[in-house]
């Protein structure tokens, strides 16, 4: 209950004409809040919709989109005008095969939701994290945080027609797309 108070702060929802998913808030710079989610979740979109757990709103542009060609590719990052929400730190480091996670997001459009599970293994040398807790249309884009109260994944992939296999992008391969924007060369 504890993680979930500290880290629902930094989860918003998102939502375009076509689609709705989950994000995070991932760094705060020159008066701007820097959102990660899927790419599949924003489909293309130049602006998205961003409901805070307040219930206030903002619009968000798409500064870096991955395009998802691929799951390690299915990325984006969002900007807000001003500083909002929390950001929550994404983990550096070994991720442990085993160790507790929640997933927090929109699963079926059911707002600021959690999941809870274990990491079951760690795919695509570390890249991708597969695990089995529950996630959901709507849950892609958030985060799956460990006990500590760091991302070490990015929600992305629920297999449908089985129980228990989902699959998160790792804390290392999403830092390393964040790394990527450049506020003074949008």
């Amino acid at each position: 209950a504890e993680l979930t108070k500290r880290s629902k702060p930094g989860v918003v929802v998102i939502g375009t004409d076509k689609s709705s998913g989950s994000s995070f808030v991932v760094r705060h710079i020159k008066n701007q809040t820097l959102i990660l989610t899927n790419s599949h979740v924003i489909q293309g979109a130049k602006q998205v919709l961003v409901i805070w757990p307040d219930g206030n709103q903002d619009q968000a542009s798409v500064v870096l989109d991955g395009g998802a060609r691929t799951t390690l590719t299915d990325l984006a990052l969002l900007k807000v005008q001003g500083k909002e929400g929390k950001v929550l730190p994404l983990k550096k480091g070994e991720i442990t095969v085993g160790g507790e996670v929640i997933a927090l997001g929109a699963p079926k459009g059911l707002a600021f939701s959690l999941t809870k599970g274990v990491v079951s293994s760690l795919r695509d040398d570390g890249r991708i994290i597969q695990t089995d807790t529950a996630v959901n249309p709507g849950s892609s884009g958030g985060p799956l945080i460990n006990q500590s109260g760091c991302v070490v994944g990015v929600n992305t992939l629920g297999m449908t027609k089985s129980v228990g296999l989902n699959f998160a992008i790792s804390s290392q391969t999403a830092q390393r797309f964040i790394d990527k924007y450049d506020p003074d060369n949008p």
